[in-house]
């Protein structure tokens, strides 16, 4: 069973636009007709070392435009290839919070345009595209997952890297 992908965005002009109504809070957000694209050629070449996280950084503000009172749109130029993710891609994101050098909004902006895109796959039915499903929707929805936190980034990665659930654990 696909949990990504199927229900998301029209592609218009090779631009993903997905709207959703929601509380969204972040400096990646746009409140005027002056926005940026997101480039998934850009998260891309993050993921395999071509750029750094304060190009990626860049390329994401301004991707998410508030279009009315409650409504925000993505704003992603796709790519015309499959890329498929790996835990090892989302733990060197969680690296780049973790040091600094992203923010909280940049992921959950990355777990939405992973959600919505159909060039970054994953196959739900193995152990590692199950982790990748499963963090990819956390990091989209941290209002109703779990917040995006240094705490949490950490029990992220370790559930990315070992496959260890720190979440579902009794203290």
């Amino acid at each position: 069973m696909k949990l990504y992908n199927d229900d998301f965005p029209a592609k218009i002009s090779r631009v993903y636009i997905h709207s959703y109504s929601a509380k969204f809070k972040g400096v990646g957000v746009c409140k005027t007709s002056n926005f940026n694209l997101m480039h998934e050629s850009t998260l891309r070449d993050y993921f395999v070392g071509l750029v750094d996280e304060s190009a990626l950084q860049t390329d994401l503000k301004g991707t998410v435009v508030q279009t009315s009172h409650d409504v925000f749109t993505y704003q992603i130029v796709y790519i015309n290839e499959e890329i498929e993710v790996i835990p090892e891609y989302l733990v060197k994101l969680c690296d780049g919070f973790l040091i600094g050098k992203l923010e909280a909004t940049d992921l959950e902006i990355i777990g939405n345009c992973l959600a919505m895109t159909d060039s970054f796959i994953w196959d739900n039915d193995t152990e590692s595209g199950a982790l990748v499903a499963e963090t990819v929707y956390d990091w989209a929805t941290p209002e109703i997952n779990y917040p995006l936190t240094i705490e949490n980034i950490k029990k992220f990665r370790e559930r990315l890297s070992t496959g260890k659930d720190s979440f579902t654990l009794k203290a």
